[in-house]
């Protein structure tokens, strides 16, 4: 200062080991930072040092003990001055600055503003009469109520506060709680245990409970804590060999012979397996002629055939072709390969040989599919109580060569035909008795579920199942059930027609396992159901280029996009070769794309 008139003002925190000195220790630290930051303006002539530590008064008489005294002195040497002792009470300028004083405080509480919830909150204790009487009786006789307070207008029971009979409030704090990022939709136990917390009212659970149940979006993304929907609905006995049959690709083989496929075709009376290799792509046209080749010609037409939804058995050609010879076509339900379990047992004893045999070379398989066959169809089925070969042909396999050892086979007619009508009847008999073994144990891990014509359901399907060009990572966040459809139709025991939009490729036949009853809370906008191809697979393309290079393969330079797929965003864009997308996606690529198409490929020169 200089005539009493401020000329700069200075201050700092102090750091963790300054705040754990005295107060004396740190009033000097005050008065050597004052010093080195204003030495430029006390060289020149005398100034005067006030500090309400009166002890600092006699610095230059005390004994220097500590380190920061011996800095302090230092600082001090070659200057003239004189150190003032001024009481606390009449620093108050300095005071002003480092201290924050009570009437901040005060002016602090009183601009408090009340949440808006508690005074809606407030709001529900007036038309409330049982409230209203706890209100009373806790002001005339508040002993008659040691569990309830009442506290900055609100009614706390066990320190908890009471919420009065409004809905609207109640919907409010329970979306707060489980609707909101903090509660997470948690299930009903976690709601209820964070809501009882703070809050109370009559029928707490059983309305957190509605409102947990009835959340779409809980619906929509969590798995059904229940047994499997359904109960075993067994498919009727044929009357005789190969008159029903069924039929599946496996596909993803690596190629072997020039083939990467093998048709799957099953005999549901004998069990016997037929397994036919053939080169991907193929067409219904090429499926149907080894059909004829290598069935037809064995066992003549079937009446029945069943599959999935695969393209090629719901092609024009396959459904004309078998009207024409007269057998009729049935197809597994959407998204429910169960209704064909036979045919994926067989596939999976197949993959199974397979992968033992040739695991190795695993290029070799179409060398092992011969003999996998007639391992499959020599082998003791437990459904049969026999083969499938002793079940189609009467006699057991010929696994030995003929040998002295060996008793010799009654060829006599009679007896051959008595063997033949034998192993029919026990044919169906086993059949039966397996059926009603596999369906008691199967519904002993299933729940029977009815849905009535009218009722909204959601429906699952398997985001997984998609037509791509690279590996997409968005849809393990994807929605497990879309909603809701309207149920329209009843088919059979089990499986239900739903009305789905126009757009949708999808059958609209679903077994029950896929379908969930929709329970209501309010009107919520429906989901748009994905967009399908008809075997039920979603289809992925691209949507933008965001950006292009050329890499080097194989001493050729590739020319590459980056591309963005549908329903997904660019960060998930994937760089592919511009030869697939131009043969894959013609229509996409702009004008100025289709001029870079003699530049995908170049050697280096």
């Amino acid at each position: 200062m200089q005539e009493n008139q401020p000329l700069a003002y200075i201050s700092k925190a102090w750091n963790l080991v300054q705040s754990g000195l005295s107060v004396y220790e740190k009033e000097l630290l005050a008065i050597v930072l004052a010093i080195t930051k204003w030495k430029h303006y006390l060289t020149s002539g005398s100034f005067i040092i006030r500090t309400d530590q009166q002890s600092l008064k006699h610095l230059l008489e005390q004994k220097v003990t500590t380190n920061l005294q011996q800095k302090a002195v230092s600082k001090l040497l070659g200057l003239d001055y004189c150190i003032q002792y001024k009481q606390g009470k009449e620093n108050l300028v300095v005071d002003a600055l480092s201290r924050r004083g009570h009437e901040n405080a005060q002016v602090f509480i009183i601009s408090t503003v009340q949440p808006v919830w508690m005074q809606e909150i407030q709001g529900t204790y007036l038309a409330n009469r049982t409230i209203q009487h706890i209100l009373a009786g806790i002001i005339i006789k508040p002993q008659d109520y040691p569990h309830y307070e009442y506290k900055e207008g609100l009614l706390r029971y066990n320190g908890r506060i009471v919420v009065g009979d409004d809905d609207i409030m109640k919907h409010k704090i329970m979306a707060a709680m489980h609707d909101s990022a903090i509660g997470g939709h948690s299930g009903i136990r976690i709601t209820y245990h964070n809501i009882k917390a703070l809050f109370f009212w009559k029928a707490l659970k059983k309305e957190v409970t509605h409102f947990v149940t009835s959340c779409n979006i809980c619906q929509k993304s969590k798995h059904e804590g229940v047994p499997y929907p359904g109960l075993l609905q067994p498919v009727e006995v044929p009357q005789a060999a190969w008159t029903q049959i069924s039929m599946d690709f496996i596909e993803g083989l690596p190629r072997s012979k020039n083939m990467n496929a093998i048709l799957v075709v099953v005999d549901r009376y004998t069990k016997y397996s037929h397994f036919l290799a053939l080169s991907h792509p193929f067409s219904a046209t090429s499926v149907a002629k080894l059909f004829l080749d290598n069935i037809f010609k064995l066992h003549g037409l079937p009446q029945h055939i069943l599959s999935d939804r695969d393209k090629v058995f719901l092609s024009a050609f396959w459904q004309e072709l078998c009207t024409k010879l007269g057998t009729k076509l049935h197809h597994t339900t959407s998204y429910h390969p169960q209704a064909d379990g036979q045919t994926e047992r067989v596939n999976q004893c197949l993959e199974t040989n397979l992968r033992c045999m040739c695991s190795d070379m695993p290029k070799d398989w179409y060398n092992w599919l011969a003999l996998a066959e007639f391992w499959y169809n020599t082998n003791y089925h437990s459904s049969l109580k026999m083969s499938p070969f002793e079940a189609l042909y009467g006699y057991k396999p010929p696994f030995l060569s003929k040998s002295p050892y060996l008793k010799e086979v009654n060829t006599e007619a009679t007896t051959i035909i008595e063997q033949r009508r034998q192993i029919t009847q026990l044919i169906k008999h086993n059949l039966h008795l397996a059926q009603e073994r596999m369906k008691r144990l199967a519904d002993l891990k299933r729940t029977d579920r009815e849905f009535q014509i009218g009722d909204m359901v959601f429906l699952k399907l398997q985001s997984y199942r998609q037509n791509f060009v690279s590996l997409r990572k968005h849809l393990k966040l994807a929605s497990k059930f879309y909603d809701p459809f309207k149920i329209m139709e009843k088919i059979g025991h089990v499986a239900y027609k739903l009305q789905l939009p126009e757009e949708s490729r999808i059958h609209p036949v679903f077994h029950m396992s896929l379908l969930k009853k929709q329970i209501k809370r309010n009107i919520q906008a429906q989901d748009k159901l994905p967009e399908t191809l008809p075997d039920g697979s979603f289809p992925i393309y691209p949507v933008a280029i965001l950006n292009k290079r050329t890499v080097k393969r194989d001493n050729i330079y590739v020319y590459q996009v980056l591309i963005q797929w549908n329903h997904s965003s660019p960060q998930e864009a994937t760089w592919e070769d511009y030869q697939v997308i131009w043969k894959k996606y013609p229509a996409f690529l702009g004008v100025k794309e289709k001029a870079r198409e003699g530049e995908c490929h170049k050697k280096r020169p």
